[in-house]
């Protein structure tokens, strides 16, 4: 916790994670930042997030709901599932800083063994993404929660929408991913990691354009 003070109050300069290289496209990639910095803002909590891509500072801000109700719940016959209140009451925001985006989306095509594809490839896709990307967020614990006591999970869920002209054509290619988010606020950290491996290409594609310029 100490060391975690210290990046949050500036007494000793954060050690920053590195971020993987990917070997096997097959694997999962998955993110890891120190949360140098955590700024309140009504019942949300902004975190600086912060790490490395060989020797730039990499990363982005996210905002989040400071306190989740229990995610999930078991019933009569011991089955868990989802609870009524496992959707976040707010968006989940992630929100392009500065320069450490652009270098994040710069750095991640090396990094994961994905090509950008570019939002051309996509149906019905816009011709920009704005910097501050929205996200439905699950909680995914059993027990509320408030981010500054404990870690815990969240899936997140992005898409830019169905095609119109034909929203039952399954081999239209819409910005549509899943993620899950992990704040470890107890040891300054959040990491970012992939549902599948199946998603890259539309996160890749996303996070280059809303961060790439």
């Amino acid at each position: 916790m100490a060391n975690f003070l210290s990046r949050l109050f500036g007494t000793e300069r954060p050690d920053l994670p590195q971020l993987p290289q990917l070997n096997d496209p097959d694997d999962f990639y998955d993110m890891c930042f120190a949360v140098t910095g955590i700024i309140p803002e009504g019942e949300d909590l902004t975190l600086t997030c912060r790490g490395l891509a060989g020797d730039k500072t990499v990363g982005f801000d996210v905002t989040l709901p400071e306190h989740l109700l229990s995610g999930l719940e078991t019933d009569a016959e011991g089955m868990v599932g989802l609870s009524r209140n496992a959707t976040l009451p707010r968006p989940v925001t992630l929100t392009a800083a500065n320069g450490a985006s652009l270098a994040l989306a710069r750095a991640l095509p090396g990094l994961t063994l994905c090509r950008p594809r570019g939002l051309g490839s996509y149906q019905d896709a816009p011709e920009l993404i704005l910097p501050a990307l929205t996200f439905t967020g699950i909680h995914l614990e059993e027990g509320d929660r408030s981010l500054r006591d404990s870690a815990t999970r969240i899936k997140l869920f992005y898409e830019h929408g169905l095609p119109d002209d034909d929203p039952e054509d399954e081999d239209a290619l819409v910005l549509y991913w899943e993620a899950f988010l992990i704040p470890d606020l107890p040891n300054g950290l959040l990491r970012l990691d992939e549902k599948d491996p199946s998603y890259r290409q539309e996160m890749l594609d996303t996070l280059i354009a809303a961060w790439g310029c």
